[in-house]
């Protein structure tokens, strides 16, 4: 049986959710539990700060995202100090409901939720584990040990099925997203370096070997020198 890590980030929401949504979340970890029959599970939150760091390198880190849909079917219009504070009450309730099923709740100052799942992955080494998230930044941690669940589209994702894909192996994900950009996260990349060029242009990634930015651009230098 395997171990679920949920990731379920929240920072710099400002958005007003019914407590109709934080039982629908309830309910979503209460069936994948159910489905996936895990021994342990964890739901990672991001912590007090968790952005500070990349921002200090990247100042643009995660702007210009856009806002979350607000919950104004009632057609009640509230502040932003009352959203925030209607917030905050909603995410300690949905901390309440989650507290009553049989999982870890992490969080921790100037730690983002990816983060803490990162180090749980190496944590629970030897260990089959589940990452249920959409967010592509994980497919880095897949390995033999480790899949991840992707709720919106619901499927898994293995290694060798990123190899297959993308044509670029786990290990080397996060150097070809590193080149490429994060538009999600603000963060861009060599112009016209997208993950498909990477993999035409550098077919070693697709190796299990781990390479490093050094390798890229030696690789571009003997090209030239051709």
């Amino acid at each position: 049986m395997e171990p679920s890590v949920k990731d379920s980030t929240t920072s710099d929401q400002k958005h007003t959710r019914s407590d109709t949504e934080d039982k629908a979340n309830d309910r979503e970890i209460s069936n994948n539990i159910r489905e996936m029959k895990p021994t342990k599970v964890f739901v990672c939150w991001d912590g007090a700060g968790g952005s500070s760091r990349r921002r200090s390198v990247v100042s643009s880190y995660k702007e210009g995202r856009k806002a979350i849909r607000l919950n104004r079917s009632t057609g009640v219009s509230l502040s932003l100090e009352e959203e925030n504070q209607s917030k905050l009450r909603q995410i300690m309730r949905l901390f309440e409901y989650l507290d009553n099923l049989p999982l870890i709740q992490l969080m921790h100052d100037g730690v983002e939720a990816d983060d803490m799942i990162s180090i749980l992955c190496q944590e629970l080494r030897g260990e089959q584990k589940i990452i249920v998230s959409s967010d592509k930044d994980f497919y880095q941690l897949l390995d033999d040990e480790t899949i991840i669940y992707r709720p919106v589209q619901a499927v898994f994702k293995t290694k060798k099925d990123i190899v297959e894909e993308f044509q670029i192996h786990p290990n080397n994900f996060a150097l070809a997203r590193a080149v490429s950009g994060d538009k999600s996260d603000n963060l861009q990349g060599v112009k016209g370096a997208g993950l498909k060029t990477l993999a035409k242009r550098f077919p070693f990634l697709v190796e299990e070997k781990e390479y490093i930015l050094t390798y890229l651009v030696d690789a571009c230098e003997e090209t030239e020198n051709k």
